[in-house]
């Protein structure tokens, strides 16, 4: 069911090079590699899990509230993440010329549909 959302995802979006569903321990759950090797994919997924994780250590954001979503940006790519079910991140890597918008709204789309699931 997982992988039918991903799948999703990635068709209605321009330049996606992944998309994942990781745990809080970066492990993906679900995870689509439709135009890119997968091990640059995973380790970026793996350095956005435990960034995540040491905001939460270090109370970083308590003021703020919760994280919701986030943006990583590198010459090679842009990780888009959302965060569903509390504990879960849904991650779209797009290629530099992608159309971030389009990404950030499909992420926002389908969250809901994986936390019924989860």
């Amino acid at each position: 069911m997982f992988q039918e959302i991903l799948q999703k995802i990635s068709t209605h979006v321009d330049g996606v090079m992944g998309c994942m569903l990781l745990d809080h321990d970066s492990v993906p759950i679900s995870q689509i590699f439709p135009n890119v090797d997968e091990e640059s994919i995973t380790m970026m997924a793996v350095e956005v899990t435990n960034l995540l994780a040491s905001l939460k250590k270090r109370n970083a954001l308590e003021e703020m509230g919760q994280v919701e979503e986030f943006m990583l940006t590198t010459e090679r790519l842009t990780a888009l993440c959302r965060i569903v079910g509390g504990e879960y991140i849904l991650l779209l890597a797009l290629a530099p010329n992608a159309d971030i918008e389009r990404g950030r709204t499909m992420l926002r789309l389908m969250s809901p549909w994986i936390e019924k699931i989860l």
